[in-house]
């Protein structure tokens, strides 16, 4: 390989020779540089990233690692906290994860991940017994039930976050229920609605 470039970046550790010219002087040095490893950086791929009910910590991110000498440390982060050391993670609610990854060679890859809240597939809203009304609104919801509410139903506010704002345990046959969320920021917010075994949801845009 020859290079008349001042830092010459080599891709093969050996041993090479580097000659260094004065103009002015006519001067000539040369000598032997030994290159015994090269920095290489781990390659990160995600596999498959599941994204968590509202309000649980359901959600997880499955990594692929390689590319440079392992072993591997893992370091998961959250809100400045480490909160796994491992390839994959698993159990987590929504938030921003920073995912750092260091090789044996001391070369390390730090990448980012969020996860998002997610209404249940098997919850839909029914809209057929209950309404939520206006929606958007200005932070003011009313929650009417068509043939008054059954025993046993309890409600839950969460923000966008996960985080749980205000619940209610329903009198049976209530028919409307006043949602005051006027002092909260606009916003995505998710309405659950259980009895029993069953639960249903329903997005509320603050504006």
């Amino acid at each position: 390989m020859e290079s008349f470039l001042p830092n010459p970046q080599v891709s093969t550790p050996a041993t090479y020779a580097v000659t260094v010219s004065s103009p002015s002087t006519l001067c000539t040095a040369t000598a032997q540089v030994n290159v015994v490893s090269l920095q290489v950086y781990p390659f990160l791929h995600l596999v498959q990233r599941i994204h968590p009910t509202v309000g649980q910590n359901n959600g997880s991110i499955e990594m692929s690692t390689g590319g440079a000498p392992g072993p591997f440390a893992f370091s998961w982060i959250k809100d400045g906290q480490v909160v796994a050391t491992t390839e994959d993670i698993y159990g987590v609610g929504a938030g921003v994860y920073s995912y750092q990854v260091q090789a044996a060679n001391g070369c390390s890859k730090t990448a980012l991940f969020t996860l998002l809240n997610s209404l249940p597939n098997d919850d839909e809203f029914n809209s057929q017994s209950w309404e939520l009304a206006p929606n958007p609104s200005s932070g003011f919801f009313n929650l009417r039930w068509k043939v008054g509410a059954p025993a046993g139903t309890h409600l839950r506010v969460y923000a966008g976050s996960g985080r749980l704002l205000q619940e209610w345990n329903v009198p049976e046959g209530a028919e409307t229920l006043d949602i005051d969320l006027s002092n909260a920021p606009a916003g995505l917010y998710f309405l659950e609605m259980r009895n029993g075994a069953e639960r249903a949801w329903q997005k509320m845009v603050v504006r």
